[in-house]
């Protein structure tokens, strides 16, 4: 796909592609998000190394990074930028990792594994007193999943807490 924006445009357009707030790629590039703000409105441009960073933190393919650093840098006409990308998928699985192994539920994990895989069941309530490992027992549910299938929450997934 060619088509022509400004390079602030480009970046927020390609950050909101990613899935990425502009406080993860200020982390990831190490600025302040003021910077990536104004970067994305075309209020500045970023220095060398910021630039660098920010093709990093934007997944720029290598064949299209010298071209990236010339315009980030003015050195190309500074209206317009045009890149060619393969469109990546914008979700990503986000399970967190637990510090310590999940033992003795297992027959709750293989219920609760049993019914997600179920496709008339849409919505799982685990309910119990506080403290008990509802949420433990979710996300081990869900790191199980994601192993036995690749991306298993390709379309989304909600977790109330």
């Amino acid at each position: 796909m060619d088509t022509t924006y400004s390079f602030g445009y480009w970046v927020k357009r390609r950050r909101k592609a990613l899935d990425l707030t502009q406080q993860a790629v200020a982390d990831c590039v190490g600025c302040a998000t003021v910077t990536i703000k104004k970067i994305e409105a075309d209020a500045r441009r970023p220095s060398p190394i910021t630039a660098a960073r920010l093709a990093h933190c934007l997944a720029i393919a290598a064949d299209e990074r010298e071209r990236f650093l010339a315009m980030a840098s003015g050195e190309q006409p500074s209206d317009s930028l045009t890149l060619t990308h393969t469109p990546i998928s914008t979700l990503t699985d986000y399970i967190p990792q637990p510090v310590n192994p999940f033992l003795g539920r297992e027959t709750e994990s293989a219920t609760l594994l049993a019914m997600i895989n179920q496709p008339a069941i849409r919505l799982i309530s685990l309910i119990g007193p506080g403290g008990m490992g509802k949420t433990r027992l979710a996300l081990a549910a869900a790191a199980a999943l994601s192993r036995q299938i690749p991306r298993p929450f390709a379309d989304g997934i909600v977790l109330w807490i």
